[in-house]
């Protein structure tokens, strides 16, 4: 049996897809995927898709090379997936909060430098939480390593610390 998110599981399945296209790198589609979702819901499920929907959305941003957007994106997201009610969340938030206080660390550096470039391997990965006959997803990402293989690979440091905002990133 499906967890359900407001007594439906076609959310849970939306959840599920996006969550699945988003891991392979399609940020737009995952957006897309789990937007359908948040016009059905309300609360603490609309918080925790809304929260997915602007971590995919930021992961776009920095696809397109525009870090200062995906920075602004993340700080939304966070907001959102902490305030989501601890029954909805069907989404391992914990791991994925972690991942995106590291790219939000890391993409202000790409913003002070002015570079766009980042490893996509390392981009967050969405885990669905088990339990409840829920699906897992993949495992999280241990984040603790990261800045001594970016200071290893040459890579900016993770300073968090002011953006500059750029008009181009606002559109």
């Amino acid at each position: 049996m499906q967890r359900r998110l407001n007594g439906a599981p076609e959310i849970a399945d939306c959840l599920a897809r996006g969550a699945r296209l988003f891991n392979e790198g399609s940020y737009f589609a995952a957006h897309e995927e789990w937007e359908q979702g948040w016009l059905l819901v309300r609360g603490g499920e609309k918080r925790l898709l809304q929260g997915l929907i602007q971590v995919a959305a930021a992961c776009f941003k920095l696809q397109q090379g525009k870090p200062t957007g995906m920075v602004r994106l993340l700080a939304k997201a966070q907001r959102h997936l902490r305030a989501a009610d601890a029954e909805t969340r069907l989404v391992d938030v914990g791991s994925l909060l972690e991942a995106i206080t590291w790219w939000s660390a890391y993409g202000s550096e790409l913003v002070r430098s002015s570079r766009t470039a980042y490893d996509p391997a390392r981009l967050p990965r969405v885990a669905l939480a088990a339990g409840d006959g829920g699906v897992s997803g993949p495992p999280p990402v241990d984040f603790s390593d990261r800045l001594a293989v970016a200071t290893r690979e040459g890579l900016p440091t993770m300073r968090p610390g002011p953006t500059r905002r750029h008009p181009e990133c606002l559109r």
